[in-house]
């Protein structure tokens, strides 16, 4: 026996040096003789081909070591360099694990249709193996089944296929095409560790994704097939993109998505800094937390009603991305979704929004305006942070209130922007009502307060040195504290108020300290032909004075009328006591004689 075995090592060293041994036409035994039927498997090598035939399973070959390279045990191992195409016929099952193993000399491989798993490294560091047809029969593809085949450049997947092991195409260097037959089957790919995976190492670039793919394991993040992918094209018995599934593909540069999508894994397109536009249909339902994250070149996106959720960070570094329009069937932004988009110039944000969460466009430096509709009654800390070019703010009207978050009373919604103009539609609170921050930031120039507000907070408006107008739209002035304006020289802001109501807000708390327009009074009196007034000179006077006029008619006259601005006011008499209350702001006083 042991004699035996030098001979065969010996024989397998002429093998593994090239030389090659003269067979014309041999036989061997190699079925599991533990599964039924595996006794009659046969291999038979001639002219160059190796034919296993029989019905049953193959059996498992162990290796040896030749030279520091794994070849396999199996009997016609010795004679690798005299065969370069395996044909495994209808009624085998299987392939033996490590069966072909380190046979560099072949080419092809055809497998029958009655094969369902090729097995543990059947096929590894077959290096000079160009093609191999895998039946619809093939229902497992073992690790290692073709690791090493470097001249491999293609491999079609049929539908049949539900596993492929982990390192199972691992180190074809050459391997660039690769086709999932269409099947409404699920095909999971194993893995070894973090990232080994079927088609580690492996240049793909050219992917036709016909069923959906998952992992064995969740948690793990590697690109399904490598991340050398450009050209991908995903069939319509996709339903659910993979987390992760294409993440760091940069050569990636375009992406059609069919109808059949209904859920956009996690990270799923990370880093495809290609990508320049995403059209995704009205089928998908769900966009996973960093869908698109630091895809450097996304211009734009369409996000269609269908969508009802968006995963955090969901677009978090899209630097070149122009505007956003947000679908009415999303009800929060969610924490850093277009965080770092610095392209980012609008966005439109509907009546179905109730949350903006923290950094959701924070460091979006080009946002020049922003509209928050009445649906929304909460925004995070942060969530416009460094949103430096960001000028114009509208809180549409609403009669529910607005909480600002903070985090730790620092970072504030609105913190380190250049806000300049206001509209406050709504009443708005912090969520820690000691704090004493300003609401928007201290650069506030143009305040709006609209008439669906009933409450200001404390220091709403505090250190806003630059405040030039206000203009409320309440006839009736609200009670508020002395503290929201802490810092102003409110004596330099003009008040802009309702008609009328500019004497009302004269006399209020806080507000009689601005500049209220319209609430001084120019009076020119003119006594007329018959007679002298005094006073007779321009009169400016405040909302709420009386300031009275004394008619010295001459002789033989007396006061016939008192007009003002044309308009008889009273009969006769000398004296008129005029109340300052009326809505214009120039009267001209007369007294006929």
């Amino acid at each position: 026996m042991k004699k035996f075995r030098n001979l065969r090592t010996f024989l397998v060293l002429l093998a593994f040096l090239g030389l090659s041994i003269s067979v014309n036409s041999q036989t061997w035994y190699c079925g599991d003789t533990n599964v039924n039927g595996g006794a009659n498997v046969t291999a038979t090598l001639s002219s160059g081909t190796l034919i296993i035939s029989g019905n049953g399973a193959m059996a498992n070959f162990s290796t040896i070591s030749v030279g520091g390279i794994l070849i396999t045990n199996a009997p016609w191992g010795v004679h690798q360099n005299s065969f370069t195409t395996v044909i495994i016929e209808d009624g085998v099952t299987t392939t033996g694990s490590g069966a072909f193993r380190g046979c560099s000399n072949i080419t092809s491989v055809t497998i029958g249709n009655s094969v369902t798993t090729i097995g543990y490294a059947t096929f590894e560091d077959c290096i000079g193996l160009t093609s191999v047809f895998i039946p619809n029969s093939i229902t497992s593809i073992e690790l290692s089944a073709f690791s090493n085949c470097i001249d491999l450049t293609s491999i079609t997947i049929p539908p049949s296929v539900t596993n492929i092991g982990h390192v199972a195409f691992w180190g074809c260097t050459s391997l660039k095409k690769l086709i999932l037959t269409n099947s409404i089957n699920p095909l999971t790919l194993g893995e070894y560790g973090s990232g080994v995976s079927p088609f580690y190492n492996c240049p793909n670039d050219t992917i036709y994704m016909g069923r959906n793919v998952n992992r064995a394991y969740n948690n793990n993040t590697w690109a399904l097939f490598g991340t050398g992918v450009k050209h991908l094209t995903i069939g319509n018995s996709v339903t659910f993109i993979e987390n992760t599934a294409f993440w760091g593909c940069s050569g990636l540069t375009s992406l059609t998505i069919p109808n059949s999508v209904t859920i956009i894994g996690e990270q799923a397109f990370n880093s495809c800094i290609g990508l320049i536009s995403v059209n995704i249909p009205n089928s998908v339902t769900s966009i996973g937390l960093g869908a698109f994250s630091h895809c450097s070149n996304l211009t734009s996106v369409f996000i269609p009603n269908s969508v009802t959720s968006i995963g955090h960070s969901a677009f978090r570094n899209c630097s070149k991305l122009i505007s956003i329009d947000i679908p009415e069937s999303i009800i929060s932004i969610r924490n850093s979704t277009f965080e770092n988009c610095i392209g980012l110039t609008s966005v439109f944000i509907p009546n179905s929004i109730t949350s903006i969460e923290s950094g959701a466009f924070s460091n979006c430096s080009n946002l020049t305006s922003v509209t928050i509709p009445n649906s929304v009654t909460t925004i995070g800390f942060d969530a416009f942070r460094n949103c430096t070019g960001l000028n114009e703010l509208t809180l549409n009207n609403s009669i529910n209130t607005l909480i600002l978050n903070s985090n730790a009373g620092i970072y504030t919604p609105f913190y380190n922007c250049s806000i300049a103009t206001v509209y406050m539609g709504r009443d708005v609170n912090r969520n820690h009502n000691n704090d004493t921050w300003a609401l928007f930031g201290t650069g506030v120039k143009y305040l709006t307060i609209g008439s669906s507000v009933t409450n200001i907070s404390g220091f709403s408006f505090s250190n806003c040195s630059s405040l030039a107008d206000v203009i409320v739209n309440r006839a009736t002035p609200l009670s508020v504290l002395s503290n929201i304006f802490a810092s102003v020289n409110v004596s330099n802001v003009n008040l802009h108020t309702p008609t009328g109501a500019e004497c009302l807000y004269a006399t209020a708390p806080v507000w009689q300290s601005f500049n209220i327009i319209g609430a001084q009074r120019i009076i020119i009196p003119s006594a007329g032909s018959g007679g002298s007034i005094l006073p007779n000179t321009t009169q400016t006077v405040n909302c709420g004075q009386n300031i009275p006029f004394t008619a010295t008619p001459n002789n033989c006259q007396e006061v016939n009328q008192w007009f003002v601005n044309g308009t008889p006011v009273q009969t006769g008499g000398i004296l008129i006591l005029l109340p300052i209350f009326r809505k214009m702001q120039r009267y001209r006083l007369l007294s006929k004689q």
